[in-house]
């Protein structure tokens, strides 16, 4: 059996319609601009919030590879509302077996606590490009 890594956090999403309407909203081509419209409605800190725990989430999946599994829960959703209850109340929160972590100050710790649970070592921060120099 495959390790599982949960991540809870509340997501952010378009409203979607019944399978009849949405497939009815495609062929018109209303259903892509609506989406977008929809998440453009969010306000600006919840997207960049949303895009850097994305980025952070694909860095995860392939550091864990095919050996684990990535499962994305939202906290608004019947098993957020269960794993509340047995005490998951910060979000993200990052749930691996029995271990947790909940609302992580920095990736650097999310990092750490993840080699810890794994007993992989740390990976290498990104490599983020600066600006290039003039010469």
């Amino acid at each position: 059996m495959r390790a599982t890594l949960e991540i809870v956090t509340p997501l952010i999403g378009s409203f979607r319609h019944c399978a009849r309407c949405d497939l009815l909203f495609d062929e018109a081509g209303v259903n892509q601009r609506v989406h977008q419209e929809d998440l453009a409605a969010y306000p600006p800190e919840w997207q960049a919030e949303w895009a850097r725990l994305s980025e952070l989430i694909l860095r995860i999946a392939r550091y864990l590879g095919p050996q684990a599994r990535v499962v994305i829960t939202d906290a608004r959703s019947v098993r957020g509302l269960w794993l509340w209850l047995r005490g998951v109340r910060r979000y993200p929160a990052f749930l691996w077996g029995r271990a947790r972590l909940q609302q992580p100050a920095t990736e650097a710790e999310v990092w750490a606590w993840l080699a810890r649970q794994t007993g992989r070592p740390h990976p290498a921060p990104p490599v983020v490009p600066g600006p290039k120099a003039v010469q």
